[in-house]
C-alpha cells in the first residue's frame, strides 16, 4: 500500500520548540506523559468544537489580533497561554497581557481540554462570529505557512484575487476608503542604509538607521506607529568549514543544507516615528540576547566574519493628512534588506561582555554547580567549570580491588611482632 505524503504523525520538541516529522510507531512511543524524558510529545489527531462558545466582536477588539484568524497555545517550559496569529514572516506572537487572552477564551469549555505544546485553540473571525476549535497545533502552523505563501504571491503579483483579499483585510479596524471601497493603504517606503552598535545603551542593542520616504514630497506625516519583525535569511550567504560546524545544531550536516538552511526570527520591535514632511531618517534600536539557548543568539556566535543577509518586515499605523487627519495601516507588503557585517555584533558583544560569554542554566543546575565548586575549594565558576572538562575528558579509572587493598595496607603502620 502507498500512504500519501501527508500521511505522517509529528513530534514537538518541547526543548527547542520545534516539530519533528515521525511515523506511526514512534509516534505511538511518546505518546503517554513523560515518556523519552518528556522532550518530545506527540501531537495528537483529535478536532472538537465549541458550538456554545459565545464570543463577541467586543471581546475579539480586546485580543488586538490584526487578522480575522488566532491561535493559543500553552507553552510549559514558560508555564502560561501563548498567543500567535499569522503574519508575512510566519506564525507572530502577541504582545498583549496573557490576563486579557484568559478573559476571553473564558467563555468556552474548551481551554480545560487542552493538552500543553501538542494541541492550541484556533479562533476563526467571519462574518460576524467568532468559531473556537481544538486543534493539534502542526495544523495551525500549517495554516500559518499557506497565508505566508499567500501573502508572498500577493506581494509579487501586487493584486490577487478578492477571496484573498478579504482573508488579508479581515479584521482590520475600519479606516479611510479609497474609490470602489477598498481600503486606502499609505504607500511609505522604507530603506535600511546601515546598522551599527550602540556604546550608550545599557544592555546589548543594535541601532538600525531606516529612511522612510512618503509617496508625495509634501505629504506631512503627523506619525507613524511602527512594528518591525527582522528574520535572518542564512541561506543568502556561504560559511566557512568551522562555521558550518558550529551551526549543525541549528541546520544540521552541510549535506542537509538544502532543506534546513531556513529562515530564522531575530527580533519583534516597536517604534513611533516623529512627524515629517516628504522623508526622515530615524534609528530603530533592537535588544538583542547573547543567549546562547536562543536560535538567533548562536547563529550569530558561530560566525566569524562577513556579513549577515536580514530582511525587516514592516507593519504598523500612519497618521497623515495635510488640512485634515487621516489614520491608515502600513502595507504589509513593505519591507528591507540589509546586510549586517558579523563585526557590529563581534562589537556590540565585546562591549557588554569583555572577552567572556553569557550563559543560562537552570536554577537546579545551578546549585549543583555551586556545590561541586564548594566541594572542590574552587576560586571561581571558570576554575568550576574547566575541572569538570577536564573530568570529562580525562576521568580517573576507578582503582582495582587489589589496589585498594595494597593502599589500605601501606596507610597502616608496619610495627614488629615477636612469634613465641
Amino acid at each position: 500500500m502507498v500512504l500519501a505524503e501527508h500521511n505522517h504523525r509529528h513530534l514537538v520538541d518541547t526543548r527547542n520548540r520545534a516539530l519533528a516529522c515521525a511515523c506511526t510507531p514512534c509516534a505511538l512511543l511518546f505518546d503517554r506523559p513523560g515518556a523519552g524524558t518528556g522532550q518530545f510529545r506527540t501531537v495528537p489527531d483529535r478536532y472538537l468544537v465549541d458550538a456554545g462558545h459565545s464570543l463577541d466582536e467586543a471581546a475579539w477588539d480586546l485580543l488586538q489580533i490584526p487578522v480575522g484568524v488566532a491561535f493559543f497555545l500553552r507553552n510549559s517550559a514558560l508555564d502560561r497561554l501563548v498567543a500567535l496569529y499569522p503574519s508575512p514572516a510566519g506564525a507572530t506572537e502577541s504582545e498583549l497581557d496573557p490576563a486579557t487572552w484568559q478573559t476571553v477564551l473564558d467563555g468556552s469549555r474548551l481551554p480545560a481540554l487542552l493538552r500543553p505544546d501538542v494541541e492550541a485553540l484556533l479562533l476563526r473571525r467571519a462574518e460576524g462570529r467568532i468559531d473556537c476549535y481544538l486543534v493539534p497545533v502542526d495544523a495551525c502552523y500549517e495554516l500559518v505557512g499557506r497565508m505566508r505563501l499567500l501573502w508572498h504571491e500577493l506581494r509579487r503579483r501586487r493584486r490577487g484575487p478578492r477571496r484573498t483579499q478579504r482573508l488579508l483585510h479581515h479584521g482590520r479596524p475600519p479606516g479611510p476608503r479609497a474609490e470602489g471601497g477598498r481600503l486606502a493603504v499609505t504607500e511609505v517606503s522604507f530603506a535600511c542604509t546601515g546598522v551599527r552598535a550602540d556604546r550608550h545603551a545599557a544592555a546589548p542593542t543594535l541601532l538600525f538607521r531606516l529612511r522612510i520616504t512618503a509617496p508625495d514630497p509634501a505629504t506631512r506625516v503627523h506619525a507613524i506607529a511602527l512594528r518591525c519583525q527582522l528574520r535572518i535569511e542564512p541561506a543568502r550567504r556561504g560559511y566557512r568549514d568551522d562555521e558550518a560546524a558550529a551551526l549543525a545544531d541549528l541546520f544540521g550536516e552541510r549535506s542537509r543544507w538544502g532543506g534546513t538552511l531556513h529562515a530564522l526570527q531575530f527580533a519583534q520591535v516597536s517604534l513611533v516615528v516623529p512627524g515629517f514632511t516628504g522623508e526622515t531618517e530615524i534609528d530603530l534600536p533592537v535588544p538583542c540576547s547573547y543567549d546562547l539557548d536562543v536560535a538567533a543568539g548562536r547563529y550569530f556566535h558561530a560566525l566569524r566574519d562577513g556579513e549577515v543577509p536580514l530582511l525587516l518586515l514592516f507593519s504598523g499605523t500612519v497618521f497623515a493628512g495635510a488640512g485634515g487627519f487621516q489614520v491608515q495601516p502600513v502595507s504589509w507588503s513593505k519591507e528591507a534588506s540589509v546586510r549586517m557585517p558579523v563585526a557590529v555584533w563581534q562589537e556590540m558583544t565585546e562591549t557588554h561582555f569583555p572577552g567572556c560569554g553569557w550563559l543560562r542554566l537552570p536554577r537546579e543546575t545551578l546549585d549543583a554547580l555551586l556545590a561541586y565548586r564548594s566541594r572542590r575549594a574552587l576560586p571561581s565558576w571558570q576554575a568550576a567549570v574547566e575541572a569538570l572538562l577536564a573530568d570529562a575528558e580525562d576521568p580517573e579509572p576507578p582503582p582495582a580491588p587489589h589496589a585498594r587493598l595494597l593502599s589500605g595496607a601501606a596507610a597502616r603502620p608496619v610495627t614488629e611482632r615477636t612469634v613465641p
